[in-house]
């Protein structure tokens, strides 16, 4: 089985031009992880990342693709860490966890880049740099700050509408940008991409609200999506 981060969407099973492309891009070191172009940094340590590169869907551009980018590949096991988080909800006001997915970027300085949108967990995002040790007594990797913030935001959404399709409301805001994984029928976590307008998603959500159909909160919201 082969572990890929959330942001990566199936074709239908029926189309296998489309699978074969995938099983190259993978076979190349290409899990589907974010290839930014133009990164730069701000002065107080933000990173500005620039055009997103979209991945391709046949095997023509596939190879241009590739050998385009054939500096940003990544090996395979660098998807198999997993770090702990603990802290306090909000929502469900109680002491909780939660493990996230994460790339290595310096395993000896102990320093890993978040691949999950948390579910739970305030204060990260999916592409933050965290810092995080071997816990003696979780006996795993455990979560102890933010090193850098990768500007995208997390948003949590409950689902108040019950005849409502959460699916619906998902396949809505990823159109406009922003995936999101689902923990049952009834709530799932989003991610604003750093690049994102939040406004408009913000009316989104506030439209929904108050029609009653979904309750949502704002655990990690980025400096950009704060000045709507």
């Amino acid at each position: 089985m082969t572990l890929l981060p959330h942001r990566f969407r199936p074709p239908k099973k029926t189309e296998d031009k489309k699978w074969e492309t995938i099983r190259f891009l993978i076979d190349n070191g290409f899990y589907y992880q974010h290839i930014y172009e133009n990164v730069t940094k701000t002065v107080n340590g933000f990173i500005k990342l620039e055009t997103l590169v979209n991945y391709p869907e046949n095997m023509r551009d596939a190879k241009e693709f590739v050998e385009k980018y054939r500096s940003k590949t990544m090996n395979m096991k660098d998807y198999n860490v997993k770090i702990l988080f603990q802290f306090h909800s909000d929502i469900f006001d109680e002491e909780m966890v939660e493990t996230l997915w994460a790339t290595i970027v310096d395993k000896s300085k102990g320093l890993y880049k978040l691949d999950n949108i948390p579910f739970y967990a305030p204060l990260v995002a999916s592409d933050d740099v965290v810092f995080a040790e071997f816990d003696q007594q979780q006996q795993m990797l455990t979560y102890r700050k933010t090193v850098e913030f990768s500007g995208n935001s997390t948003i949590q959404v409950v689902l108040m509408d019950k005849s409502t399709d959460i699916n619906s409301i998902r396949n809505k805001f990823e159109d406009l940008g922003c995936v999101s994984e689902k923990v049952n029928d009834g709530y799932f976590s989003m991610e604003i991409p750093a690049l994102i307008d939040y406004k408009l998603i913000k009316q989104n959500l506030d439209e929904l609200e108050q029609n009653e159909i979904i309750g949502y909160a704002e655990p990690c919201l980025a400096d950009q999506h704060r000045t709507i």
